[in-house]
Protein backbone atom coordinates (compact mmCIF):
# COMPACT_ATOMS: atom_id res chain seq x y z
CA UNK A 1 0.00 0.00 0.00
CA UNK A 2 2.79 2.30 0.57
CA UNK A 3 4.18 1.54 -3.13
CA UNK A 4 0.79 2.95 -4.24
CA UNK A 5 0.60 5.79 -2.14
CA UNK A 6 3.90 6.81 -2.97
CA UNK A 7 3.68 6.18 -7.00
CA UNK A 8 0.54 8.28 -6.79
CA UNK A 9 2.41 10.80 -4.73
CA UNK A 10 4.80 10.76 -7.05
CA UNK A 11 2.56 11.33 -10.30
CA UNK A 12 1.22 14.77 -7.98
CA UNK A 13 4.64 15.60 -6.94
CA UNK A 14 5.61 15.57 -11.37
CA UNK A 15 2.46 17.27 -12.48
CA UNK A 16 3.53 19.93 -9.69
CA UNK A 17 6.86 20.28 -11.38
CA UNK A 18 5.86 20.37 -14.68
CA UNK A 19 3.76 23.19 -13.74
CA UNK A 20 6.55 24.79 -12.13
CA UNK A 21 9.20 24.05 -15.25
CA UNK A 22 6.78 25.85 -17.24
CA UNK A 23 7.09 28.94 -15.17
CA UNK A 24 10.87 28.81 -16.58
CA UNK A 25 12.14 27.65 -13.18
CA UNK A 26 12.95 24.22 -13.28
CA UNK A 27 15.66 22.58 -11.56
CA UNK A 28 18.67 21.15 -13.75
CA UNK A 29 18.70 18.32 -12.07
CA UNK A 30 15.56 16.24 -11.23
CA UNK A 31 15.83 13.79 -7.65
CA UNK A 32 13.02 12.07 -10.04
CA UNK A 33 15.22 11.06 -12.59
CA UNK A 34 16.02 7.52 -11.43
CA UNK A 35 14.06 4.95 -9.17
CA UNK A 36 14.91 4.05 -5.79
CA UNK A 37 13.73 1.12 -3.81
CA UNK A 38 11.50 1.93 -1.17
CA UNK A 39 12.21 1.10 2.89
CA UNK A 40 9.61 -1.29 4.17
CA UNK A 41 8.38 -2.32 7.41
CA UNK A 42 11.39 -4.66 8.94
CA UNK A 43 14.50 -3.04 6.31
CA UNK A 44 17.27 -1.87 7.94
CA UNK A 45 17.54 1.99 7.27
CA UNK A 46 19.75 3.51 4.81
CA UNK A 47 23.63 3.84 5.42
CA UNK A 48 23.17 7.80 5.06
CA UNK A 49 25.70 10.18 6.93
CA UNK A 50 23.75 12.92 8.23
CA UNK A 51 24.98 16.39 9.92
CA UNK A 52 23.04 17.28 12.96
CA UNK A 53 22.70 20.67 14.62
CA UNK A 54 26.06 20.78 16.76
CA UNK A 55 27.22 19.96 13.38
CA UNK A 56 28.62 16.45 14.76
CA UNK A 57 28.28 13.56 11.57
CA UNK A 58 26.00 10.34 12.62
CA UNK A 59 23.94 7.70 10.77
CA UNK A 60 21.06 5.85 12.09
CA UNK A 61 23.50 3.27 12.64
CA UNK A 62 25.20 4.54 15.05
CA UNK A 63 21.42 5.30 17.37
CA UNK A 64 20.86 1.62 17.68
CA UNK A 65 19.85 0.89 21.00
CA UNK A 66 17.16 3.86 20.86
CA UNK A 67 13.70 3.36 19.49
CA UNK A 68 14.04 6.29 16.69
CA UNK A 69 11.38 8.48 15.63
CA UNK A 70 11.86 9.97 11.88
CA UNK A 71 10.17 13.02 10.77
CA UNK A 72 10.50 15.34 7.41
CA UNK A 73 10.27 18.91 7.59
CA UNK A 74 12.22 21.71 5.65
CA UNK A 75 13.51 24.97 7.91
CA UNK A 76 11.79 27.46 5.55
CA UNK A 77 8.64 26.10 5.78
CA UNK A 78 5.71 28.25 8.30
CA UNK A 79 2.71 25.48 8.47
CA UNK A 80 3.03 21.58 8.64
CA UNK A 81 6.56 21.60 9.76
CA UNK A 82 6.97 23.69 12.83
CA UNK A 83 3.64 22.20 13.72
CA UNK A 84 5.25 18.80 13.24
CA UNK A 85 8.18 19.93 15.33
CA UNK A 86 6.02 21.55 18.01
CA UNK A 87 5.22 18.17 18.56
CA UNK A 88 7.95 16.47 18.52
CA UNK A 89 8.99 19.03 21.40
CA UNK A 90 5.94 17.53 23.34
CA UNK A 91 7.44 14.31 22.52
CA UNK A 92 10.86 14.71 23.99
CA UNK A 93 9.35 16.48 27.01
CA UNK A 94 7.35 13.13 27.76
CA UNK A 95 9.96 11.00 27.20
CA UNK A 96 12.66 12.82 29.11
CA UNK A 97 15.48 9.86 29.99
CA UNK A 98 13.99 7.35 28.65
CA UNK A 99 16.16 5.28 25.75
CA UNK A 100 14.38 7.26 22.61
CA UNK A 101 15.62 9.44 19.81
CA UNK A 102 13.60 11.59 18.03
CA UNK A 103 15.23 12.78 14.24
CA UNK A 104 14.11 15.89 11.61
CA UNK A 105 15.38 14.99 8.56
CA UNK A 106 15.98 17.94 5.85
CA UNK A 107 13.43 17.58 2.76
CA UNK A 108 15.90 20.74 1.37
CA UNK A 109 19.14 20.05 1.43
CA UNK A 110 20.26 22.91 -1.40
CA UNK A 111 19.04 25.40 1.47
CA UNK A 112 19.18 23.83 5.19
CA UNK A 113 23.09 23.46 5.41
CA UNK A 114 24.39 22.95 9.00
CA UNK A 115 24.20 26.77 9.75
CA UNK A 116 20.60 27.31 9.22
CA UNK A 117 19.75 23.71 11.06
CA UNK A 118 21.73 25.26 13.71
CA UNK A 119 19.36 28.32 13.71
CA UNK A 120 16.53 26.03 13.29
CA UNK A 121 17.21 23.80 15.86
CA UNK A 122 17.58 27.11 18.37
CA UNK A 123 14.74 28.67 17.43
CA UNK A 124 12.85 25.69 18.63
CA UNK A 125 14.82 24.43 21.42
CA UNK A 126 15.77 21.18 19.59
CA UNK A 127 18.93 19.46 21.96
CA UNK A 128 21.13 16.83 20.79
CA UNK A 129 21.75 13.96 21.48
CA UNK A 130 17.70 12.75 22.26
CA UNK A 131 16.02 15.42 19.64
CA UNK A 132 18.16 15.81 16.19
CA UNK A 133 17.60 17.82 13.06
CA UNK A 134 19.30 16.34 10.32
CA UNK A 135 21.24 17.67 6.63
CA UNK A 136 23.70 16.70 4.68
CA UNK A 137 25.18 16.21 0.70
CA UNK A 138 21.74 16.88 -1.31
CA UNK A 139 22.13 14.12 -3.32
CA UNK A 140 22.79 11.33 -0.21
CA UNK A 141 19.91 13.58 1.85
CA UNK A 142 17.54 13.61 -1.49
CA UNK A 143 18.41 10.16 -2.04
CA UNK A 144 17.43 8.91 1.73
CA UNK A 145 14.17 10.97 1.86
CA UNK A 146 12.92 9.07 -1.38
CA UNK A 147 13.88 5.59 -0.04
CA UNK A 148 11.83 6.70 3.34
CA UNK A 149 8.92 7.48 1.07
CA UNK A 150 8.79 11.09 0.91
CA UNK A 151 8.15 13.18 -2.08
CA UNK A 152 8.79 16.43 -2.15
CA UNK A 153 8.93 19.44 -4.95
CA UNK A 154 9.70 22.75 -4.79
CA UNK A 155 6.58 24.80 -6.01
CA UNK A 156 7.38 28.47 -5.52
CA UNK A 157 10.92 30.69 -4.22
CA UNK A 158 10.02 29.17 -0.79
CA UNK A 159 7.18 26.45 -0.89
CA UNK A 160 7.76 22.92 -1.23
CA UNK A 161 4.93 20.67 -1.61
CA UNK A 162 5.26 16.96 0.25
CA UNK A 163 3.97 14.76 1.70
CA UNK A 164 3.66 13.72 5.75
CA UNK A 165 5.63 10.74 6.62
CA UNK A 166 6.61 9.50 10.11
CA UNK A 167 9.13 6.30 10.51
CA UNK A 168 9.61 4.06 13.37
CA UNK A 169 12.54 2.62 13.74
CA UNK A 170 13.28 -0.30 16.54
CA UNK A 171 15.94 -0.28 18.74
CA UNK A 172 17.65 -3.27 16.22
CA UNK A 173 17.85 -0.71 14.13
CA UNK A 174 15.06 -2.04 11.74
CA UNK A 175 11.81 0.13 10.93
CA UNK A 176 8.93 -0.95 13.22
CA UNK A 177 6.52 0.93 10.72
CA UNK A 178 5.49 3.94 9.42
CA UNK A 179 2.54 6.62 9.72
CA UNK A 180 1.41 8.36 6.86
CA UNK A 181 -0.32 12.06 7.68
CA UNK A 182 -0.04 13.78 10.41
CA UNK A 183 -2.80 12.13 12.70
CA UNK A 184 -0.45 11.39 15.09
CA UNK A 185 -0.49 13.37 19.04
CA UNK A 186 2.56 14.01 21.20
CA UNK A 187 0.87 11.68 23.68
CA UNK A 188 0.08 8.76 21.39
CA UNK A 189 3.58 9.05 19.73
CA UNK A 190 5.11 8.70 23.38
CA UNK A 191 3.03 5.49 24.12
CA UNK A 192 4.13 4.01 21.38
CA UNK A 193 7.98 4.80 21.69
CA UNK A 194 8.14 4.03 25.30
CA UNK A 195 6.79 0.36 24.42
CA UNK A 196 9.16 0.10 21.38
CA UNK A 197 11.70 1.11 24.50
CA UNK A 198 10.61 -1.76 26.56
CA UNK A 199 8.86 0.51 28.92
CA UNK A 200 5.04 0.47 29.88
CA UNK A 201 2.31 2.44 28.22
CA UNK A 202 -0.72 2.93 27.64
CA UNK A 203 -2.67 0.64 25.27
CA UNK A 204 -5.41 3.37 24.40
CA UNK A 205 -3.02 5.87 23.51
CA UNK A 206 -1.36 2.67 21.53
CA UNK A 207 -4.46 1.70 20.03
CA UNK A 208 -5.15 5.62 19.66
CA UNK A 209 -1.90 6.04 16.99
CA UNK A 210 -2.61 2.83 14.95
CA UNK A 211 -6.52 3.70 14.09
CA UNK A 212 -5.19 7.60 14.21
CA UNK A 213 -2.63 6.20 11.40
CA UNK A 214 -5.56 3.34 9.62
CA UNK A 215 -8.07 6.54 9.52
CA UNK A 216 -5.61 8.89 8.02
CA UNK A 217 -4.17 6.14 5.68
CA UNK A 218 -7.83 6.04 3.96
CA UNK A 219 -8.25 9.89 3.83
CA UNK A 220 -9.91 10.68 6.84
CA UNK A 221 -8.85 12.91 10.01
CA UNK A 222 -11.27 15.50 11.64
CA UNK A 223 -10.10 18.86 12.98
CA UNK A 224 -6.62 17.81 11.67
CA UNK A 225 -5.82 14.81 13.36
CA UNK A 226 -7.73 10.85 13.54
CA UNK A 227 -7.81 8.33 16.23
CA UNK A 228 -10.27 7.01 18.51
CA UNK A 229 -12.18 9.55 18.40
CA UNK A 230 -12.65 10.03 14.56
CA UNK A 231 -13.60 6.96 14.86
CA UNK A 232 -16.39 7.55 17.42
CA UNK A 233 -17.08 10.56 15.34
CA UNK A 234 -17.47 8.44 11.74
CA UNK A 235 -19.55 5.85 13.82
CA UNK A 236 -21.99 8.74 15.28
CA UNK A 237 -22.41 10.22 11.49
CA UNK A 238 -22.90 6.89 10.20
CA UNK A 239 -25.49 6.14 13.03
CA UNK A 240 -27.25 9.11 12.25
CA UNK A 241 -27.50 8.88 8.73
CA UNK A 242 -29.12 5.28 8.87
CA UNK A 243 -31.59 6.88 11.46
CA UNK A 244 -32.64 9.72 9.15
CA UNK A 245 -32.78 7.12 6.26
CA UNK A 246 -34.93 5.00 8.44
CA UNK A 247 -37.12 7.55 9.41
CA UNK A 248 -37.66 8.68 5.99
CA UNK A 249 -38.84 5.63 4.81
CA UNK A 250 -40.84 5.22 7.70
CA UNK A 251 -42.70 8.27 7.32
CA UNK A 252 -42.90 7.57 3.51
CA UNK A 253 -44.51 4.08 3.73
CA UNK A 254 -47.02 6.14 6.48
CA UNK A 255 -48.41 8.63 3.89
CA UNK A 256 -49.09 6.05 1.45
CA UNK A 257 -51.33 4.11 4.06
Amino acid sequence: MRRFVAAAGLTLALLAGAAWADQGAAHADNPFDHIVPLVKTGDRLPATRFVDQDGKHVAFDDLRRSAVAIAFVYTRCRDACPVITRKLAQVHAALSGAPVVLAEVTIDPAHDDAKTIAAYAREYHIDAPAWLILTGARADVEDFDRRMGVQAIQTGRDEIVHNDELALVSPDGTVAGFIDGSSWTPADLAAQLRRMSGMSSSPLARLDLALGAAVAFCGGALSGRAGIGDLLASIAVIAVAIGAFVWVVRRTGAARA
